[in-house]
């Protein structure tokens, strides 16, 4: 159904995905109509918001000012939707999730099943990335809540704690460091490091760690795949850094204690002020009561 706000929700898919392909795909919609669409909003604006040349649209500086906007509104608007059909006990049964990789992982599938149990009519999606990449999906509406790391969490999100746990560097068994109990931030950057990319709240985490002591990290691999990552290191091409509950589920890497040792908090989030679905206050209280890995008790 059109709405006021449907080529609103047209620009800013568009940004999302990298191109109208990407975007006509996502929300099922021609490629002809979404240009044609974008066009009438850019005409009715009287401002060029995207770039076209190329493989990749980009933001003009016009559309990054009307992308913040657009997003804020597109968010508000949402939330109304979600309040006004639930007043008339229309509830919709979507919740959109996002999760750090690594929590993903390790930490969350057994959550997630559960709930869906609980909750059979319920349509759950599940996205992952990074936890200030996260931050920002919340804020902007993208998605209904999400897990961020609680250092540096932004103002405009609500944080409740769920966990906390170690974040260890991972070497194989035969490595030279593997008779060690712990390692230094020094002796670490002297090593090969197999770390997630950039967006990454632990990995920023460890590269502020060595440039605090003025060195420079010697990145041989990135990658978000956890698996990846410990098995690069269980092979000998590297040390990679991830948290405790991870290390301990690959029996082909010895986990070491970084000095000093360092902890991830890790929360659940939601946007101050928008309106909280039936479905994410109900995941939320679920969460919140669950046992999880580095859970307080």
């Amino acid at each position: 159904m059109e709405t006021p706000w449907t080529s609103g929700t047209y620009f800013v898919e568009i940004v999302r995905r990298g191109g109208f392909t990407r975007a006509a795909d996502a929300i099922r919609v021609a490629q002809p109509a979404l240009s044609s669409a974008i066009r009438n909003l850019e005409a009715e604006l009287g401002v060029r918001l995207l770039n076209r040349g190329g493989r990749q649209v980009t933001l003009t500086p016009d559309g990054r000012a009307f992308l913040a906007h657009a997003e804020e509104i597109l968010s508000r608007v949402r939330g109304l939707e979600l309040e006004m059909q639930e007043r008339q006990g229309l509830v919709r049964g979507e919740l959109v999730v996002a999760l750090p990789a690594m929590l993903a992982t390790y930490a969350f599938p057994g959550v997630l099943s559960a709930f869906r149990v609980r909750h059979p009519r319920l349509r759950l999606a599940v996205e992952t990335g990074g936890a200030r990449t996260i931050e920002h999906r919340i804020a902007a509406g993208a998605v209904d809540v999400g897990i961020v790391a609680r250092d540096g969490v932004r103002e405009d999100l609500v944080y409740r704690r769920l966990l906390r746990d170690e974040v260890v560097a991972c070497v194989a068994r035969g490595h030279p460091l593997a008779g060690r109990r712990s390692l230094s931030v020094e002796q670490l950057a002297k090593e090969p490091l197999l770390l997630f990319g950039p967006g990454f709240f632990q990995r920023d985490l460890v590269l502020a760690a060595i440039e605090a002591r003025g060195l420079k990290a010697q990145i041989a691999l990135e990658s978000d795949l956890v698996p990846l990552l410990l098995d690069a290191a269980s092979r000998g091409g590297g040390i990679t850094t991830v948290l405790r509950m991870a290390a301990e589920s690959e029996p082909r890497v010895i986990p070491l204690s970084l000095r000093p040792a360092v902890f991830i908090e890790a929360g659940i989030a939601w946007k101050a002020g928008a309106y909280l679905s039936r479905a994410a206050r109900a995941f939320v209280e679920f969460v919140l009561e669950a046992e999880l890995p580095g859970a307080e008790t």
